[in-house]
């Protein structure tokens, strides 16, 4: 019984971390509807800002709760301030394209932001010194429970209380809800969305790197930080429901329950007993947990993406494809270092087309009938399809 008190108070401090990050990921696809693949680097820039700054760059704050407590604040600006100039830079010339374009985006927003933070705070892990006067630990049972995880449990509610308030009574708030549900009618009114949207981002990566900070006293900051949590907040999100701050908070406790204990009965799979648990919510709840109904809200439709070549003329494809070859024959006989670069540019010219394919949501699809298919009265699927066009 003790074991099962002590695993349960550990699954809520965890819940708590995965709660603040959704909570950020959730602000920032509700009012600019982009999904934030990214949001895990601001998570990492928190944890790895305090842990210097805690460590090696002002050492005495390591030893005053109020100025430990400071530096966990500074690291959350500091992520906020990161999050606003990637929202001017990138995510707000990013609305209104596709998913996955989005996704693709911040993809490289996550690699930009790690190698910078590698190049800036070194590759090496950073084991940042306990909370001043929450080192100790209180016994239950056999069993003895960190003090500062205890904490931490308490801040999750606190949060969602202070995201409640923020959110209904405070002009703000107002404004981002009503952001959320028609920007357009928004704007129309008068009010200009940009601010909205800016405060937003930066309110959502503020949370990801107070997060990140928090969690310092349980591990060493480092470099796999961001890519470890983001995962697991994306199913935090999903499980919730898109867009709902409370949805978010009952999903990480769910995660959070079975992070603590599927450890202990599946330690090598963890993570597929998380994904599992989102499975069983979406099959009997496809809008999470408390996500809107199907139709409850206007959602503006992607036009359908066509996937088509390089251009009209007859001799576009073949010039392209010959220059192609001469650069790889060029890259073959340069040496192994231009053979290696060489392979590696097709290689990813291979993985790029196959998204392309892909997100070809409406467009062209290659046929795998006869070359007479390309005849009005051809009966395969294809073409009746392409008829139809």
């Amino acid at each position: 019984m003790t074991v099962s008190i002590v695993q349960l108070l550990g699954g809520l401090s965890y819940a708590t971390t995965l709660f603040l990050m959704a909570a950020g990921l959730t602000l920032i696809f509700g009012v600019t509807r982009i999904v934030n693949f990214a949001h895990g680097s601001f998570f990492m820039l928190g944890a790895l800002f305090t842990a210097h700054w805690v460590t090696d760059w002002f050492p005495a704050w390591g030893e005053s709760a109020p100025l430990y407590l400071l530096a966990i604040i500074l690291g959350a600006a500091c992520a906020g301030i990161a999050g606003a100039a990637a929202e001017y830079l990138l995510l707000r010339r990013m609305v209104g394209a596709p998913e996955l374009y989005q996704l693709v985006a911040t993809f490289g927003l996550t690699l930009a932001m790690h190698d910078a933070m590698q190049w800036s705070f070194g590759p090496d892990e950073v084991f940042a010194p306990r909370f001043p006067g929450l080192k100790g630990a209180v016994q239950i049972g056999d069993e003895f429970f960190p003090v500062y995880q205890l904490a931490m449990i308490a801040l999750g509610p606190l949060v969602w209380l202070g995201l409640h308030l923020l959110l209904r009574r405070t002009l703000f708030g107002q404004r981002l809800r009503a952001a959320t549900q028609d920007r357009h009618m928004l704007a129309a009114l008068g009010v200009n969305p940009k601010p909205l949207m800016l405060g937003a981002v930066v309110l959502g990566c503020a949370l990801a790197g107070l997060a990140g900070a928090l969690q310092l006293p349980r591990e060493p900051a480092h470099l796999q930080m961001d890519m470890n949590v983001i995962v697991e907040t994306f199913v935090v999100v999903v499980t919730g429901g898109l867009g709902s701050i409370g949805g978010a908070f009952v999903a990480a406790l769910l995660i959070g329950m079975v992070h603590a204990f599927g450890i202990s009965v599946f330690p090598q799979a963890t993570l597929v007993l998380v994904f599992l648990t989102m499975a069983v919510v979406l099959v009997f709840r496809p809008q999470g947990l408390f996500g809107l109904l199907a139709g409850a809200q206007d959602a503006v439709r992607e036009p359908a993406q066509k996937f088509r070549g390089l251009g009209r003329r007859a001799l576009a494809t073949p010039v392209a494809a010959a220059a192609l070859v001469a650069l790889a024959g060029l890259g073959w006989w340069g040496g192994p270092y231009w053979q290696t670069l060489a392979a590696d540019a097709l290689i990813l010219m291979i993985f790029g087309i196959s998204l392309q394919a892909m997100m070809a949501l409406g467009g062209w699809r290659p046929c795998l009938a006869l070359p007479w298919c390309a005849a009005r009265a051809c009966t395969w699927p294809c073409c009746r399809w392409r008829s139809r066009r």
